[in-house]
């Protein structure tokens, strides 16, 4: 529960505290992940602050590199933030070897592959 300081700090409006607070956190302690994840989580679904989400997203993959919902929410920011789909599809295979039935990674997966493929098909037709 000690990691929930750097989401009260977020909450009080000491946003920078709280990535500090993250950041050095992550570095020693890989206990505090879920933590770090939710707090990416605010910062890309809320403040729409893709790239600090990204950072933090990808410090946490340091530590734990099997992290499926992270690798989850990382394909999708390379994805939709980056519009980079090969990177994303990569992280999503990562997760899906972890985790065969996940469904996030398998719908993502499926949503990229469906839109990529679309958008081929509409470049060959024009």
């Amino acid at each position: 529960a000690m990691h929930t300081y750097g989401i009260w700090l977020y909450h009080n409006g000491n946003s920078s505290g709280a990535e500090n607070y993250f950041r050095k956190a992550l570095a020693t302690d890989a206990g505090c992940i879920a933590a770090a994840a939710d707090y990416a989580c605010i910062l890309h679904r809320l403040r729409h602050e893709e790239e600090k989400a990204l950072d933090i997203y990808e410090t946490i993959l340091l530590q734990e590199p099997g992290h499926v919902q992270t690798l989850c929410n990382c394909a999708w920011l390379y994805y939709s933030h980056k519009n980079d789909a090969e990177r994303a599809e990569a992280y999503l295979e990562t997760a899906l070897s972890r985790e065969p039935g996940n469904p996030d990674a398998n719908h993502m997966f499926a949503r990229i592959q469906d839109e990529v493929h679309s958008k081929h098909d509409e470049a060959e037709a024009i």
